[in-house]
């Protein structure tokens, strides 16, 4: 009897001292899995970030191009414009040549015609105008009239030449012109043609570098998603953490009370993606610098640059609730420090990947974000 109690006795430790080992040999293994997921996590997080890097880069590239191709589209326009009016003059100037040059034939048609009367009659005419003089005098007042009429019709004559000859001038100045206009007119389209190429191929470039980033990022979703399940899976053997009890949290920028971007799912404003926005977006109004306060008392577990977060703090709370405060032009507090609740800890800003300046504001609970505004007062 002795011995199979005995027996049952080394049985029964044998069992748990299994049962010990084979939970410690899942916790290690699990916070080994734990570490190599974070590992690639972060990987993948460095390389979302380089990407957004070159997308931005990108964008700007875009951007300028699409401004050169508005410049050189309003040059053509104000090229045709001149074209359009140089065209107009070269017509007007058309009917001033023909105009010039009817009325030089009307008045060698007159000339002609006078010459041909002197011809047939010889001086008889010019001859019985000066010998109708009744006086000496008169004879001079005939032959002073007869002799300006003559100089008048080749001064006329002369004259109508020499506005001909200017207008043709005019003419083929205008031409040049739009000779010149035609140029600078194919040159300017040429150039347009070469940015659009361009513009074109970098719009290839980031419709590539999204749908890199596109699936950097659902990678990024699966390692979040197995990183969560690995740490729950550690909590189910680990021993509970007690739930908060810290009550309500304080506005992390007083005085600034407009969200312009709730907690959810919401298109992203710089990359034009369908993404879990994991916390509030408090805006400044256009305004940096303002204050940035801890919502609740707790220790800085992170200050610093955080990928596309930017200039970041990290406050933990206890009861595995932890806060994050984004996009700050400057930092006030550092790692370890313990801080109240109300106290500053940022300058607000727009560092990192931000629209402008505004607060992003998290609240983590047991690793997963919530809605801040269920915590906030």
């Amino acid at each position: 009897m002795k011995k199979e109690k005995i027996l049952s006795l080394l049985i029964a430790l044998a069992i748990f001292s299994n049962v010990g080992f084979a939970y410690a040999g899942d916790v290690d293994s699990l916070k080994e899995k734990q570490k190599e997921v974070k590992s690639e996590l972060k990987e993948t997080k460095d390389k979302l970030a380089d990407k957004e890097g070159e997308m931005s880069a990108v964008k700007k590239e875009i951007e300028k191009l699409d401004t050169e191709i508005n410049e050189a589209s309003k040059r053509i326009k104000e090229v045709e414009e001149r074209i359009s009016k140089v065209l107009g003059d070269i017509d007007k100037t058309e009917e001033e040549l023909v105009e010039a040059q009817k009325n030089i034939d009307i008045k060698n048609d007159t000339l002609n015609a006078r010459l041909r009367v002197m011809y047939k009659n010889g001086n008889a005419s010019y001859l019985e105008v000066l010998f109708g003089a009744e006086s000496f005098t008169d004879l001079l007042s005939r032959l002073d009239l007869v002799q300006r009429i003559a100089d008048q019709d080749v001064e006329l004559l002369r004259y109508m030449q020499e506005q001909r000859d200017i207008i043709e001038d005019k003419k083929e100045d205008l031409e040049r012109q739009k000779k010149l206009l035609d140029h600078q007119q194919n040159e300017v389209k040429i150039q347009k043609d070469k940015l659009k190429l361009a513009n074109r191929s970098k719009q290839n470039q980031m419709n590539k570098l999204k749908k890199e980033h596109s699936k950097l990022e659902k990678l990024e979703d699966q390692l979040n998603n197995e990183a969560n399940k690995v740490t729950n899976d550690i909590k189910k053997l680990q021993s509970p953490t007690k739930e908060y009890v810290g009550g309500v949290y304080k506005w992390p920028v007083p005085g600034k009370y407009r969200v312009s971007s709730p907690f959810g799912y919401r298109i992203h404003p710089i990359f034009g993606t369908r993404k879990m926005h994991t916390g509030i977006d408090i805006s400044y109004g256009g305004q940096y610098g303002p204050t940035v306060v801890a919502a609740n008392s707790g220790t800085v577990i992170f200050a610093g640059w955080k990928n596309g977060y930017g200039n970041t703090v990290m406050v933990d709370h206890g009861g595995q609730m932890v806060t994050l405060y984004a996009h700050n032009q400057s930092l006030l507090v550092s790692v370890g420090q313990n801080v109240n609740a109300g106290q500053a800890i940022a300058r607000g800003g727009s560092s990192g990947n931000s629209t402008g300046p505004h607060l992003h504001f998290e609240v983590r609970k047991n690793g997963q974000y919530v809605n801040p505004l269920s915590y906030l007062k």
